[in-house]
């Protein structure tokens, strides 16, 4: 048998009375000149040390008592179910090295969510947000994009015929956009992008760069490939990774309607990921081929791109991780892939 000195609290005020615990192989006794109560152990849990001062019991009637670091404490807790796996933890708690190796476990576990799971959560949320909820944040994101470019200067024929020829286009690949637009970028610059509805937009600047008509209808067929795979939602939703998991793990939809407000922040500053941009890149790839266009009109109109911005990095949202010289030689050589 074992003597603690501890502090007692009935668990009905904050007022504290000093008390002596009795650690017997039945159980404790807690006692002092006005109180004795005997508790067995089943009703008595231990909680774990705070900061290494005191350790708590706390009793079944709401009681607790604080008892300090003394001699004899450690003996008299291995009374108690459970002790052992408390002082695993303690011991943890209070070494260096595992500490250490507990933060380099959660890094890599948080990495590898972040480079495995989000990406597949993306890709199983954005297949399941109805197209109507797609729309509205299209549209939304839309207006606000519209903050930011201004009204397309080109004439209005010239983009009736870009308009026709894109379409007919579309219906060849049987992804049908939503859309087909024209702005003036400015900062943007020459550009196509995809709304998660299936908006396209290209810039003035683009359409200006352009020798010939085919090379727009090969960055179409790109930007097409985006819209097929749903591409836009899934980067918004990997880019808002709090969002994705809240509507992963409650199913709630709709709070994804929350996350058009960012998505002009997203699709101009951040970059569709390699895969994302492969597969675009295949599925122009595979149109071009099936209309009997040459695929280099791509890599003609990317490299001038890159030669444009002076970097072997393209612009914006026709930026990629492949290295923009290895794009423009699977364009160039399509049976050398």
């Amino acid at each position: 048998m074992i003597t603690i000195r501890a502090y007692r609290y009935d668990g009905a005020s904050s007022a504290r009375t000093p008390v002596e615990l009795l650690f017997t192989p039945t159980g404790i006794r807690v006692s002092n000149h006005e109180l004795l109560r005997h508790y067995d152990y089943t009703e008595v849990t231990l909680q774990p040390e705070l900061a290494g001062k005191f350790s708590q019991l706390r009793f079944a009637d709401g009681s607790q008592c604080d008892m300090e670091n003394q001699p004899g404490l450690n003996l008299a807790l291995q009374y108690i179910p459970g002790h052992g796996g408390h002082r695993f933890i303690h011991a943890i708690e209070n070494n260096l090295l595992y500490v250490l190796l507990a933060l380099l476990l959660s890094m890599a576990v948080l990495a590898g969510i972040i480079q495995y799971a989000v990406p597949v959560m993306a890709r199983e949320v954005a297949q399941r947000i109805p197209a109507e909820l797609e729309t509205d944040m299209g549209r939304e994101a839309l207006e606000l994009f519209d903050h930011i470019m201004q009204p397309s200067a080109l004439d209005e024929n010239r983009q009736t015929e870009l308009r026709k020829k894109f379409m007919e286009l579309a219906a060849h690949a049987g992804v049908v956009p939503e859309n087909i637009l024209f702005r003036r970028g400015n900062e943007i610059g020459a550009n196509a992008f995809a709304l998660p509805s299936g908006i396209i937009i290209f810039t003035d600047e683009i359409v200006d760069m352009a020798k010939d008509d085919r090379e727009l209808l090969a960055v179409f067929a790109h930007e097409l490939g985006h819209v097929k795979h749903r591409h836009t939602m899934q980067h918004v939703l990997q880019n808002s990774v709090v969002g994705l998991l809240v509507i992963t793990l409650t199913g709630d939809i709709g709070t994804a309607s929350s996350l058009a407000a960012a998505l002009p922040t997203l699709l101009v500053q951040s970059r569709f990921s390699r895969d994302f941009e492969m597969q675009a890149d295949d599925f122009a790839l595979a149109l071009l081929e099936q209309q009997n266009m040459e695929p280099v009109w791509l890599g003609t109109i990317l490299q001038r791109m890159a030669q444009q911005t002076g970097d072997d990095v393209l612009p914006n949202f026709l930026s990629t991780h492949p290295a923009t010289d290895e794009r423009i030689r699977k364009f160039n050589n399509p049976e050398q892939d």
